[in-house]
């Protein structure tokens, strides 16, 4: 793996809590396989455009929900719970991935997204279920009460992007990538070292009737 291209990759082992028992965690939405491939193709070509950017590896591309932020064995045991709950009241459903932006604009981004169409408004509904539940269960975790705004990150910008990656962005603006049902929620934790973020999966959680 090369530093600065590939931005994370996804371990399903291992205890990644810090020297003071502590895991930074979040939740998030997977994206499937076909969707997963054409945003591959869509990076192949930035990747050697703009290779100073840490373009995120597609096999690890998600759809953040919430963040949690620092927790400890006590308290990522009552996030589990929270998240189990918040995506047990919601049914599986279907969003898709059309457009691309950056945050906090493309004039200067320090994010380049795609956007994610959430028509039929579940990611927003487990989002502030997660959000009621961090609430009212009092948990020490990252509080979040800004309106949800659902985007999946294709990467991280340090210095100005070239002008031509903005060009491009501007110009493939209304581009579709295509759709996925969403099925179930992911509890990653996140690592993060000198090569880049490594993500661990803590727990995934089936949605309701799933």
């Amino acid at each position: 793996m090369t530093a600065g291209i590939i931005e994370a990759w996804v371990l399903r082992r291992k205890d990644t809590r810090n020297e003071t028992g502590e895991m930074r965690i979040f939740a998030a939405a997977d994206i499937s396989e076909p969707v997963r491939r054409e945003l591959a193709r869509l990076l192949q070509g930035f990747r050697k455009i703009d290779p100073g950017i840490k373009w995120v590896d597609p096999q690890n591309m998600h759809v953040t929900l919430y963040f949690f932020g620092e927790t400890d064995g006590e308290t990522e045991k009552k996030v589990k719970e929270s998240v189990r709950e918040a995506a047990a009241g919601v049914g599986a459903f279907t969003v898709r991935l059309e457009g691309l932006g950056g945050f906090p604009s493309l004039f200067s981004p320090r994010v380049l997204w795609a956007g994610v169409s959430d028509e039929d408004g579940g990611l927003k509904r487990i989002f502030e279920g997660i959000r009621d539940r961090v609430k009212e269960s009092g948990l020490r975790v990252n509080s979040d009460d800004r309106e949800y705004s659902p985007h999946l990150t294709l990467g991280r910008v340090k210095n100005r992007p070239r002008q031509r990656t903005i060009d491009s962005f501007r110009e493939r603006g209304g581009e579709r990538f295509g759709g996925f049902e969403v099925t179930h929620v992911t509890l990653y934790s996140s690592t993060l070292t000198r090569q880049g973020a490594f993500y661990t999966v803590v727990g995934e959680f089936p949605l309701r009737g799933v």
